[in-house]
């Protein structure tokens, strides 16, 4: 999950939460125009169980901004943020039971929406935090730490306001105190105004205006970071025909991704690929898609100058068999197509790009690891044959930038052009819109929707 995705599921359930006015009565509390039976334990189950998943997805927040805020100056509002998310946040000791919500509580669904909501939310930000948190904070840029402490006060925000709501829960701690809450009902909108509530909430007000005013388009580009889901095999036997042929080269090419393959193997490889490219580019023709038949003509041509350079190539280190028994399945199936569709065509160029992608990572990798060697001329042998006379053996020395530097050249030149992914719009418009939901009608907001505006990024 990347942090685009983990930041917009967490405002789809903020906002979600919001709209839920009276929280005391979603989880069994007594209301005061309808007659039921109230189970006092079950309420406090219920919320004992938010308190928890509160703490977990407050936790989440803080790391985010220390990632983000710590090369900051003391005096700036993202420092002052971090110190007030720090003390004002829900410690374990004066959590329900001293303790986190364990993997029951969060793996199991809950029986009120309210409650339901809380759970998804700690569970999206434990995710975040364990799995996706050390890819996204690795090396950020500045722009992107501006947009990430954007998005941390304006759910702290959220938190606060829903955190106001919660009063009634019993044994309800709230936020910037240690002590238990039991304060007057409040406006549903406006969070309360006591305590160290205030000075929190303030100094996130104030890094959400100081964020606002400092973001950059390429500060978007956060949302691109995170854990990337891997590809699956397609499982065998593979069908007959252009779609099995489609499988089992997207299998070759998920194999190769797994490390170098030895020099003979990549030899026999980058041969059958030419073969095949051949193959599309006959039946792409017959079907007469021009634009086809020349870019697999071109392809089986890059191929055959590849395999002139591996064809002394020696190393016997590397995977291998698996990669080159679904190469020849493969093979075998586009043998026996006699006719392609356009959609065929497409998906067929589309893991034709994969493969010279991995092709082209795999012979990188191989020279890096020196698992590839190049002849050298002969050189006189270690073991001495009958009479005590040393042979003349062949030499090899491993291929390098300087050494054999052609086929990484042949090799970079394999990979496709692809343009650089761009964020997507969709959590660009969710931010506003939950900017505007827990702040108001502001400047801020205002000014947000200009930046957009500028950056194309329309609210349509």
């Amino acid at each position: 999950m990347t942090y685009g995705q983990s930041s917009s599921e967490l405002r789809r359930i903020l906002t979600d939460l919001l709209a839920m006015r009276y929280p005391y009565y979603a989880i069994g509390g007594p209301h005061p125009h309808r007659r039921e039976n109230v189970d006092p334990e079950a309420v406090q189950f219920r919320a004992d169980h938010v308190q928890r998943y509160r703490a977990v997805l407050w936790r989440y927040l803080v790391d985010l901004t220390r990632a983000a805020a710590n090369d900051r100056p003391k005096q700036e509002p993202p420092r002052r943020m971090l110190r007030w998310l720090e003390a004002g946040g829900p410690s374990i000791e004066t959590l329900p039971g001293a303790r986190l919500a364990d993997p029951w509580e969060m793996g199991t669904r809950r029986d009120t929406p309210f409650v339901e909501l809380w759970r998804q939310a700690a569970c999206t930000a434990f995710t975040a935090r364990e799995r996706d948190l050390t890819i996204v904070i690795d090396r950020l840029l500045a722009p992107q730490k501006i947009v990430v402490l954007k998005d941390v006060a304006d759910f702290a925000t959220a938190i606060v306001q829903l955190d106001d709501r919660c009063s009634r829960f019993p044994g309800w701690r709230h936020l910037g105190r240690s002590t238990t809450g039991a304060s007057s009902r409040a406006h549903p909108s406006r969070p309360r105004t006591t305590g160290r509530v205030v000075g929190l909430l303030a100094n996130v007000r104030n890094c959400a205006r100081w964020a606002d005013a400092r973001i950059e388009p390429s500060g978007y580009e956060i949302d691109l970071r995170g854990a990337h889901p891997r590809p699956m095999l397609t499982p065998r036997p593979h069908p007959d025909g252009v779609e099995g042929a489609i499988a089992a080269l997207r299998n070759a090419a998920l194999y190769l991704t797994a490390g170098a393959p030895s020099a003979s193997v990549l030899r026999t490889l980058v041969r059958l690929h030419g073969e095949i490219s051949v193959t599309a580019s006959q039946l792409a023709g017959a079907a007469g898609d021009i634009r086809f038949a020349r870019a697999f003509a071109d392809r089986s041509e890059r191929y055959r100058q590849l395999f002139d350079e591996l064809i002394n190539l020696a190393g016997t280190l590397g995977t291998g068999p698996q990669v080159l028994d679904e190469v020849h399945v493969g093979m075998e199936r586009m043998n026996g197509v006699s006719q392609l569709s356009t959609a065929q065509l497409e998906r067929l160029s589309a893991v034709f790009r994969f493969t010279d992608d991995r092709v082209s990572w795999a012979v990188h990798r191989g020279v890096a690891k020196h698992l590839y060697f190049a002849p050298a001329g002969t050189q006189l042998g270690t073991v001495p044959g009958p009479g005590g006379i040393r042979r003349c053996v062949p030499r090899h020395v491993a291929v390098t930038k300087d050494v054999h530097p052609r086929i990484l050249v042949l090799a970079t030149d394999l990979r496709p052009e692809v343009a650089a992914p761009e964020p997507s719009r969709s959590h660009v418009r969710s931010r506003l819109r939950f900017a505007e939901l827990v702040n108001g009608s502001s400047n801020a907001v205002q000014r947000s929707r200009a930046q957009a505006s500028s950056l194309a990024l329309s609210t349509s």
